[in-house]
C-alpha cells in the first residue's frame, strides 16, 4: 500500500559531516572542525580532552567532509533523480557569524545558503533546514564557554532572526537544534562543552541543556512571527529502551532511561519541565538557571511537530555489570539484547523497534512526527564493473520501510516524512570514518581523506527512486539489467543532448566497441563536447554513421540511450531518414556493418567453442565419440551451419522489411529438402573458368536449379541478396495492394518470389559474385614469390587504420565467404598480431608513463586489446592520440601478417579474437594441419607484440619526460560574485571584438582580453561543466557559469596549437592553469588570439559588470557579478 498522499520523501546531511570548505566564504572554526579522526575523536567529543585548534598529526574530515561546498549543485541534482520530496541539510553557524557574536552576520554565507536553497526549488525540492547541528563557533567556546553562557541564547536569538528573514519563503521547514540529547553522551560535539576537572559534568550538561531548549522556544517565537507559514520541529535521537528481563528493577532501569531522553522533547512539546526531570535536577543540586521569562517562553512557544533519529532499539538492566556485554549505537550503549541482529559496526538492527519507537512519541505527544534520520552504516564495496551491490542497505530500509507504514496504517499514527540517513555517503558524526558508508550515492573519499571525491551510484539508489516513485508502494528488487543501463544515464543523457535529441536521431546500434547513429541532421550534433565526456574515447563520422566510441561499456550505454531517449526496439526512432548524398562504398560499409553487427556476439562465442573442440579433440582424439562432444558442437557448428538465417532477419530489419519475412528466405535456403539435392545426381553443370563450375540436381519448369556442392548452408551473399530483392517486392506490393488483403497476401507473395527467384537466379548469380571475388583474393595472395607475404602484410599493417573508417567490415564476409567455399581463410589471417601489437605498444607506454589518468585510461585499453581484440578504445584513447605509437603498432603488426603469409598459416573458423583468435588457427579435418598453424599464429603474434614493445619502450617519451615546463597557478584576488582575468594583456570588450556571437551578448555579459602570453587560467572556483582545446566552461561556487574561449574560430585548428589541460567534472580553483596555446600556431593559422570571459547564466544575476578598458594581470577582478 503507497503512504498517505503528501508524504514527504528525502534524505538527510549535516554542514559538519558533507559541507567542508573551513576556511572558504569568511567561515569561522566551529566545535566540531576540531574533533579528529582516531583514537582521540571519543575524548574530545566528550569533552574529556580539550582541543580548539587544529594540532599538528591529526587528521581533521569536517575541513573538507565530502566537498559538497563546491558540489552541492551536482549532489541535489542527484537527489532530485531519485525523486526527493524533502532534503534535510544543516546551517554552519560559524559560516553565518564567524565567531558567533558578531552584530553583522557574512553575507557570503548567507548567499551560500540562498544559493543550496534556490538550487533545492529549482529541483522541486523543499529544503528541511537544522539550524545548529551540533555547530558551536569556537571563538564562542573559548570567550563565554559555550552553551554553559546564557550569553548563548541571545547570540542565538540573533542567528534565527537573521536566518527566518533571508530565507522566507525559500524555508518553510525548521528544525531548532539536532539530537538535543546528544549533550548528556558527548556534550563537546553536542553544545561545545569542555569539561574542566573541578566541575560537576551533570550540571555543566543540563545547564547547557536548559539555554539551548530556552533559545530553541525564542526560535519558536520568531519563526512564527516572521512567516506564520513556518513550521519548527524539535529532534530527539530516538530508540525505545527495552527492559533486560520482565524483572522490576530491569523495567525501571529502561523507563528511566527513556525519561531521560524524552525529557527534551517534553519540555519542547508540552512546554514545561516534566516532574521527574524536576526532583532528578533537585536531588543532585543541579541549578539550571531557570528564570520566570524562561518558563513563559517555554510554555508558549511549543513545537509543530517532533522529529527523531533511529538507528536501533536499546536494552537496560538494573544491574548491567551482571548481564554480558555492551551494545553500541548512535552514542547511546546499552546492554546486549540478545533477541536482534547487528551491523557491522555492533549496532542493532531492530525494525519493529522503529515501529515501537514511533507509537511510543505519538502516543506521549500526538503531535505530527517527522523522522528525519534511518539508515544503516556498512562496508561498500565497489565492483570491478563499476557497481556497488548494496542490498544489505536496500533490506535494512525496506524493513524500516514496512515497520513505519504499519505505524500510520494499523496504529494511526500521523506521518510527515521520511529522510533517509545520509543518502550520499559523508563523514560518520561518531567514528569520524568515510568508510562507515551509509548513502545511495557512494563518494570516492576513504578514512583518511584520500580519493577523488567522485559520485557513483548504488544499487540502493535505483531502489529508493523507485520506493519514492510509488509513494512507498514498490519495495521490491531492481533488476540488475536497470542497474546497469542506470550506471551511465548521465553519459547517455548528455549524447543524446549533444547529437541533437532524440529528434535528430533515425536509428542507433551498436558493436563492439561503439554506439552507432544515423542522424537526420549530423550538423546539429556537437561533437567536439562529446568528445569531452567521462566515458566517450573518440566520435567517428563515417559510411552516413556517427558513432560515439566508449569502448567496453557499450552495451550498457547503448541500453541507457535507448532509455533516455525512449527510442523503440532495436534503437529505432522514426523512419524518415533523409537520403543525403553518400558514397557507392559508403552505402556498402553501412550496410555490411549493420547486418553483421547484431550477430558479432553468437558468431564469435560459436567460433571459440569450435576452436577449443579441435584444440580438446586434438590431444585427446577420443572425446569425438562421446555424446558430451556431440552436445557441445552443435553450441559450435549451429549458428555457422544456419547462418543464412540469422543473416536474414538482421539484413530484414537493415532493408525496413519484416524480419520474420526475411527469416523465412532464410529458413529456405537451408530447408533440408533442398540441401540434400546436392548429394544426388547431377543433371548438368556448366564450367566457367576461374569463376567456378555451376552444377544442377533439379529442375523447375525446365529452368536448372543450380546450387553449390554443399548447398547454401552457411553462405552468405545468396542470402543478403535474396533478402534485398524481397524487401522491394515487399514494398513494392504495399504501394498499391488494398489494406484489408496485406497481412497474408503481401508476405505470401514477397516470399513466393524471393525464394523462387533466389533458387533459379539470385543465388547462382551469388555464388558467381563469391566466385570471382574469392578468386581475385587468391589471384593477388598467390602470386609468385611475394603474393602471400605482400598481401598478408598489407592487410596486418592496415587493418587498424580500416578500423579506424569502418572499412574493416568489407573483409568480415569475404573471410566468411572463403571458409565456405574453400574450407579456410587467408585474409583475416593476416590480421593476427594486430591485438597483440597495439596491447604490447599500450602497455610499454603504461609502464613509462607515471600518469595516473593515462595509467588509468591504457590499462584497461591494454587488456582489451590483447587478451579480447577489441582494439578500438586503445586506437582511439591511446595510440592514436600519440601517432607514433599507432604507426609502431601498425608496423609490428604487418611483420605479424608477413609471417603468417611466409608460414601459410591459415584460418579455419571465424570466431573468437585476442588470444582465442589463436584457436581459429585448427585444423580439425583428418590428415589436415592440426594445430600446426596455430603455432604459426602464436610466432607471428608473439613477433607482433615483442617488436611493439620493445620499439616503444625504447622510442617513447610521455610529455613530463619530455621537458614540458610545469605550469604553476597563479596568485588571485578571488572571491564569490567575482570573476578573475584568465590572462594578463589588455581588456577589450565584447563590442569591439571580431567574432559576431560573443561581441552580439547572445553568450551572456563579459568581456575580451588580448593576450600577452600563451597560458590561460582558471578564472573562479569551481567544477569544469566542458573541457576542449580552445574553450572551457566552469561553473563557479557562486553559481555563475563561466566560459573561457581561446581565439577566434580556433575550433577550426582541431586542437594543433591549443592544449587543455583539465577535464570535464573536475575541480578547479580560480588561478588553475586551465589551456595553454602557441600564439605563433594560432597566427599561422589566419586566427586571432583573443580571450573570451563569458558569464553564459547572465539572466540570473542583477548585474553582470565587466571591467573597463586597460592593461590587466592574469588573477585580478574583471569582472563583478551581483544577484
Amino acid at each position: 500500500m503507497p503512504f498517505p498522499e503528501g508524504f514527504l520523501w528525502g534524505g538527510a546531511t549535516a554542514a559538519n559531516q558533507c559541507e567542508g570548505g573551513y576556511d572558504e566564504g569568511g567561515r569561522g572554526l566551529a566545535n566540531v572542525d576540531v574533533i579528529p579522526h582516531g583514537p582521540e575523536r571519543n575524548d574530545v567529543s566528550r569533552g574529556l580532552r580539550r582541543m580548539l585548534d587544529f594540532e599538528p598529526g591529526y587528521y581533521y574530515p569536517a575541513q573538507t567532509g565530502i566537498d559538497f561546498y563546491h558540489r552541492y549543485r551536482e549532489d541535489i541534482a542527484l537527489f532530485a533523480e531519485m525523486g526527493f520530496k524533502v532534503f534535510r541539510l544543516s546551517i554552519a553557524w560559524s559560516r553565518i557569524f564567524p565567531n558567533g557574536d558578531e552584530e553583522e552576520p557574512n553575507e557570503a554565507g548567507l548567499a551560500f545558503y540562498e544559493d543550496v536553497f534556490r538550487c533545492c526549488r529549482e529541483h522541486g525540492i523543499e529544503p528541511l533546514v537544522t539550524i545548529t547541528h551540533f555547530d558551536c563557533p569556537i571563538h564562542l567556546v573559548k570567550k563565554y564557554g559555550a552553551w554553559r553562557s546564557r550569553t548563548l541564547i541571545d547570540l542565538y536569538k540573533r542567528l534565527v532572526t537573521v536566518l527566518f528573514n533571508r530565507y522566507r519563503g525559500l524555508v518553510r521547514w525548521w528544525i531548532t537544534f539536532n539530537e538535543m540529547n546528544m549533550i548528556l553522551h558527548r556534550p563537546f560535539m553536542g553544545a561545545g562543552i569542555v569539561l574542566e576537572p573541578d566541575e560537576n559534568p551533570r550540571e555543566a550538561e543540563y545547564r547547557a541543556a536548559h539555554n539551548e531548549l530556552v533559545a530553541s522556544a525564542w526560535a519558536t517565537k520568531i519563526a512564527h512571527e516572521v512567516d506564520p507559514e513556518n513550521k519548527v520541529g524539535c529532534m530527539l535521537a530516538a530508540g525505545s529502551y527495552y527492559p533486560y528481563s520482565c524483572r522490576p528493577e530491569d523495567v525501571r532501569a529502561a523507563q528511566l532511561k527513556n525519561q531521560e531522553d524524552f525529557f527534551f522533547v517534553d519540555v519542547q512539546a508540552r512546554g514545561r519541565y516534566p516532574g521527574y526531570a524536576l526532583r532528578m535536577l533537585e536531588r543532585e543540586g543541579i541549578d539550571v538557571g531557570m528564570t520566570a521569562e524562561d518558563e513563559r517562553i517555554l510554555a508558549e512557544n511549543t513545537v509543530d511537530f517532533v522529529s527523531f533519529s533511529y538507528y536501533s532499539s536499546r536494552c537496560a538492566a538494573g544491574d548491567p555489570d551482571s548481564v554480558g556485554g555492551i551494545a553500541e549505537g548512535n552514542a547511546f550503549a546499552g546492554v546486549e539484547n540478545p533477541y536482534v541482529r547487528k551491523s557491522d559496526w555492533g549496532w542493532v538492527i531492530d525494525p519493529l523497534g522503529f515501529r515501537i519507537t514511533i507509537n511510543d512519541l505519538w502516543d506521549r505527544y500526538q503531535k505530527p512526527l517527522f523522522v528525519v534520520e534511518n539508515g544503516l552504516g556498512a562496508h561498500d564495496e565497489v565492483l570491478p564493473d563499476g557497481t556497488i551491490e548494496d542490498d544489505y542497505r536496500i533490506a535494512y530500509l525496506r524493513e524500516h520501510i514496512e515497520a513505519m507504514r504499519d505505524a500510520i496504517e494499523q496504529d494511526g499514527v500521523e506521518m510527515l516524512g521520511y529522510t533517509t540517513w545520509g543518502p550520499i555517503d559523508l563523514v560518520s558524526a561518531g567514528s569520524g570514518e568515510m568508510e562507515k558508508r551509509y548513502g545511495f550515492i557512494y563518494v570516492d573519499r576513504d578514512n583518511l581523506g584520500r580519493g577523488t571525491l567522485e559520485r557513483r551510484r548504488k544499487k540502493s539508489f535505483y531502489w529508493y527512486r523507485q520506493v519514492i516513485a510509488t509513494n512507498g508502494g514498490d519495495l521490491g528488487n531492481i533488476p540488475k539489467e536497470r542497474l546497469m543501463a542506470g550506471k551511465y544515464d548521465d553519459l547517455a543523457r548528455s549524447i543524446l543532448e549533444n547529437v541533437g535529441g532524440a529528434e535528430n536521431v533515425t536509428s542507433v546500434a551498436h558493436c563492439i566497441t561503439r554506439v552507432r547513429f544515423k542522424l537526420k541532421d549530423e550538423s546539429r550534433a556537437n561533437t567536439p563536447k562529446i568528445e569531452a565526456l567521462k566515458g566517450v574515447i573518440q566520435v567517428i563520422q563515417a559510411n552516413g554513421q556517427y558513432q560515439v566510441v566508449v569502448g567496453n561499456i557499450v552495451e550498457d550505454v547503448y541500453d541507457a540511450v535507448l532509455e533516455a531517449g525512449g527510442l523503440a526496439g532495436g534503437g529505432s526512432a522514426a523512419e524518415d531518414e533523409p537520403e543525403g548524398e553518400k558514397t557507392v562504398a559508403s552505402v556498402i560499409i553501412d550496410l555490411i556493418s549493420g547486418i553483421f553487427q547484431p550477430i558479432l556476439g553468437p558468431l564469435a562465442a560459436a567460433g571459440i567453442m569450435k576452436g577449443l573442440l579441435a584444440l580438446f579433440t586434438y590431444f585427446v582424439p577420443d572425446f569425438a565419440n562421446d555424446g558430451l562432444y556431440t552436445l557441445l558442437y552443435t553450441v559450435a557448428d549451429g549458428f555457422f551451419y544456419f547462418l543464412p538465417v540469422a543473416l536474414a532477419f538482421s539484413a530484414a530489419r537493415k532493408f525496413r522489411m519484416n524480419e520474420f519475412t526475411g527469416v523465412a528466405i532464410g529458413v529456405a535456403l537451408v530447408y533440408p529438402t533442398m540441401v540434400a539435392l546436392t548429394s544426388g545426381e547431377v543433371l548438368g553443370s556448366i564450367d566457367l573458368g576461374v569463376a567456378g563450375t555451376f552444377s544442377w540436381y533439379a529442375t523447375a519448369l525446365g529452368i536448372p536449379i543450380i546450387m553449390p556442392a554443399s548447398g547454401y548452408a552457411s553462405s552468405v551473399i545468396p542470402v543478403l541478396l535474396m533478402v534485398w530483392f524481397g524487401s522491394l517486392v515487399e514494398r513494392w506490393l504495399k504501394g498499391w495492394m488494398p489494406a484489408a488483403l496485406k497481412m497474408f497476401l503481401v508476405p505470401l507473395a514477397t516470399m513466393t518470389v524471393s525464394i523462387v527467384l533466389g533458387y533459379l537466379v539470385i543465388g547462382p548469380v551469388a555464388t558467381l559474385i563469391t566466385n570471382l571475388l574469392s578468386a581475385a583474393f587468391s589471384f593477388i595472395f598467390q602470386l609468385p614469390v611475394v603474393g602471400a607475404v605482400l598481401g598478408s602484410a598489407l592487410v596486418g599493417g592496415l587493418w587498424m587504420c580500416l578500423v579506424i573508417f569502418g572499412f574493416h567490415w568489407s573483409l568480415i564476409p569475404i573471410s566468411i565467404m572463403n571458409l565456405n567455399t574453400l574450407g579456410h581463410d587467408y585474409v583475416l589471417a593476416a590480421t593476427i598480431g594486430h591485438g597483440f601489437a597495439l596491447g604490447a605498444v599500450i602497455f610499454a607506454m603504461y609502464l613509462r608513463n607515471r600518469d595516473e589518468r593515462f595509467r588509468g585510461i591504457a590499462l584497461p585499453a591494454m587488456i582489451s586489446a590483447f587478451f579480447f581484440g577489441v582494439t578500438e578504445p586503445g586506437i582511439y584513447g591511446v595510440a592514436l592520440p600519440n601517432k607514433r605509437a599507432f604507426v609502431v603498432a601498425c608496423l609490428s603488426s604487418a611483420v605479424g601478417g608477413a609471417i603468417v603469409g611466409m608460414t601459410g598459416a591459415l584460418m579455419y573458423i571465424s570466431g573468437g579474437l585476442g588470444v582465442f583468435n589463436l584457436l581459429n588457427f585448427i585444423d580439425e579435418t583428418p590428415g589436415g594441419a592440426g594445430i600446426s598453424h596455430m603455432v604459426f599464429a602464436i610466432v607471428a603474434s608473439l613477433v607482433s607484440a615483442v617488436l611493439a614493445f620493445v620499439v616503444e619502450f625504447v622510442t617513447y617519451r610521455p610529455d613530463a619526460e619530455e621537458g614540458a615546463p610545469e605550469l604553476a597557478p597563479v596568485q588571485t584576488e578571488y572571491e564569490r560574485g567575482t570573476v578573475c582575468s584568465p590572462v594578463t594583456g589588455s581588456v577589450v570588450q565584447l563590442s569591439e571584438t571580431a567574432d559576431p556571437v560573443f561581441s552580439s551578448g547572445a553568450m551572456g555579459a563579459g568581456v575580451a582580453v588580448s593576450p600577452a602570453e600563451e597560458t590561460v587560467f582558471s578564472p573562479v572556483s569551481g567544477t569544469v561543466l566542458s573541457a576542449m582545446p580552445h574553450a572551457v566552461g566552469i561553473l563557479a561556487d557562486d553559481g555563475s557559469e563561466v566560459l573561457v574561449h581561446v581565439g577566434i574560430d580556433t575550433v577550426e585548428m582541431a586542437g594543433d596549437g591549443l592544449t587543455c589541460h583539465v577535464q570535464q567534472d573536475a575541480r578547479v580553483t580560480a588561478g588553475d592553469p586551465i589551456v595553454t596555446f602557441s600564439k605563433a600556431k594560432v597566427a599561422a593559422a589566419g586566427k586571432q588570439d583573443t580571450v573570451f570571459v563569458i558569464v553564459t547564466n547572465t539572466d540570473d544575476f542583477a548585474s553582470v559588470q565587466p571591467r573597463e578598458d586597460g592593461p590587466v594581470t592574469a588573477g585580478s577582478p574583471i569582472i563583478r557579478v551581483t544577484r
